[in-house]
């Protein structure tokens, strides 16, 4: 037996009705609520005092000056305010000098003899161009403190955050033929050894 197919209603159009109920689902599927995820709040540091001890930082720096250009890796301890171990080495840790400040004298470890800092500071670049920086102001301005000295400028260029402070990661220091850029790779402000 064969029938006929079913026939709507007179007057009733199923396709506006089809097409009308398919928006009403996609409009309700934009209704819904967003999530409720949130952005956390950028925390704002206290930048490091730059009068903070102890702490210890590594880095690179290279210096641009009349006798030409050096880079050396440095690792920097301070303990307290009045002593400075600073060991400089070349490429892959090549040319090693240990320089250490106590109080007002600043001295160059020639393996366990201490000499002055002055014997050194014609046999190497860096010490030569930067024989008026005193380690204990040097030290100041890798936390961001400002020269005393109209002769330099200090400009700290870039900022990091080291545990609980900002401290800086780029420092530049100028003196009248002298460029020092200092990046900073690592700041610790724990207590040292």
């Amino acid at each position: 037996m064969i029938t006929a197919p079913h026939r709507a209603a007179p007057g009733v159009h199923w396709r506006p009705v089809a097409v009308f109920m398919s928006l009403l689902l996609v409009l309700a599927g934009c209704a819904v609520a967003p999530s409720q995820e949130t952005t956390p709040a950028t925390t704002v540091l206290a930048r490091a005092p730059v009068d903070l001890t102890p702490w210890s930082a590594k880095g690179k720096l290279s210096i641009q000056g009349p006798q030409g250009n050096e880079t050396a890796r440095f690792h920097w301890q301070r303990p307290d305010a009045d002593h400075d171990t600073v060991v400089l080495s070349g490429p892959m840790s090549l040319n090693q000098q240990t320089i250490q400040r106590t109080g007002e004298q600043t001295l160059w470890l020639d393996g366990d003899t201490e000499r002055p800092l002055s014997e050194l500071a014609g046999s190497s670049l860096f010490l030569s161009d930067t024989a008026l920086i005193s380690p204990a102001a040097l030290g100041t301005w890798l936390l961001g403190a400002p020269s005393s000295s109209p002769e330099w400028t200090v400009k700290v260029t870039q900022w990091q955050q080291a545990g609980e402070w900002e401290a800086p990661s780029r420092v530049t220091i100028r003196h009248v033929d002298t460029e020092i850029r200092v990046i900073i790779t690592k700041w610790d402000f724990s207590t040292l050894p």
